[in-house]
């Protein structure tokens, strides 16, 4: 998605009290007064719905926008200062090494103080994860669950610690891969060509992941997975081919430890790579009636579940909520946050929370 802004403009606009994480914009390769201005913009029209996701990129990103990687973490933290001071300062100006500005006064500022929740993507490095603890900033850990992951927020831990801070469950957004059909069998037949594209194409022309690439273009440091046990190194390196060699084998294995198909408490899911929407809406409503454990409430007699949707490509907001609202018994209403790492050009995520009065009939829609 080229412009996850406009996105979360757009579903404001048709949505009442459900948060929006836009996850998230690529601060090393826009101008950070801008980005303050828009997001600023965007929790006032939202009455302080949004939550913000900064991310570095990848490295093909760089390329499009020709800004050295070697420049990207120091570009990344310049930015971010950059915005929160104009968040929360009366009036400053900055004298940096990319952008510098005078007499700044941000207006309207955000209706969430001191600012937006912020959230960080993790792939691995060590930099990036000192700088979330040092920030208090929660973090999405690794592309998927593993040994690799768990050394992430060992270290995150570890670092929260040393700046004063308790990592604490709302400190972590773990990604789940969710697909919901009839069968494990049936969801492989469906969502596997997609997860095949993705991978292959969107996510690897133009691209290295390699981190031993990264190094020779300072997009990341030598140091940069000293944290890693041995065990998990290969993880960390990200190698090409482990994407662009995909094959539905090797995805009918993957889906076996995923929660595809009915798969009893999940409660994620992601539109992924081009997938047709009336497909992506069947999964929706699946997950709703059957996998989203429309549990009771004793206190209210009422039925609650949880769902995320990723937004990988412009498939139009209205869209998603035609979808979500074709629940006969659901209703959007308050929300938690959890998801998983993007580090591309634009995914908004919208976190959705039904509750119900009774499956049978209908409470109406946010």
């Amino acid at each position: 998605m080229n412009s996850p802004n406009l996105m979360a403009a757009s579903a404001v606009q048709r949505t009442k009290r459900v948060k929006l994480l836009i996850y998230g914009n690529l601060l090393p390769l826009h101008e950070p007064l801008r980005l303050a201005e828009e997001l600023a913009m965007l929790d006032c029209l939202s009455n302080g719905r949004l939550i913000s996701g900064f991310a570095r990129g990848i490295p093909r990103e760089y390329q499009v926008h020709n800004v050295a990687l070697s420049e990207s973490r120091a570009r990344f933290e310049e930015a971010y200062d950059i915005i929160t001071r104009a968040w929360t300062e009366d009036i400053f100006s900055y004298e940096g090494k990319f952008w510098s500005y005078r007499d700044v006064a941000l207006w309207p500022r955000p209706v969430q103080r001191p600012y937006p929740e912020i959230w960080m993507p993790v792939v691995g490095s060590k930099e990036s994860i000192a700088f979330a603890a040092r920030h208090n900033i929660r973090i999405t850990p690794g592309l998927s669950p593993g040994g690799l992951q768990d050394d992430i927020i060992r270290f995150y831990t570890k670092c929260l610690t040393a700046n004063g801070h308790a990592i604490t469950p709302d400190h972590l957004s773990l990604g789940v891969s969710v697909y919901v059909a009839d069968s494990k069998a049936q969801a492989v037949k469906e969502c596997g060509p997609y997860l095949l594209y993705f991978n292959r194409t969107l996510f690897s022309h133009g691209n290295f992941t390699e981190t031993s690439i990264q190094r020779q273009f300072g997009y990341s440091t030598d140091a940069s997975l000293d944290y890693v046990r041995p065990e998990n190194r290969r993880a960390g390196e990200h190698a090409r081919e482990e994407f662009r060699n995909t094959t539905m084998d090797a995805i009918e294995r993957l889906a076996e430890r995923l929660p595809w198909g009915l798969a009893p408490g999940s409660r994620r899911t992601h539109h992924r790579a081009g997938r047709p929407h009336r497909r992506q809406q069947r999964t929706d409503r699946l997950h709703a009636r059957r996998v989203g454990g429309l549990t009771p409430s004793p206190a209210k007699g009422q039925y609650q579940a949880a769902c995320l949707v990723s937004i990988f490509c412009a498939i139009s907001v209205s869209a998603i909520c035609t979808a979500f609202n074709a629940a006969p018994f659901l209703r959007l209403s308050a929300t938690h946050q959890n998801d998983s790492p993007c580090g591309t050009v634009g995914s908004l995520r919208i976190r959705l929370t039904y509750t119900a009065s009774s499956p049978a009939h209908s409470s109406g829609v946010a």
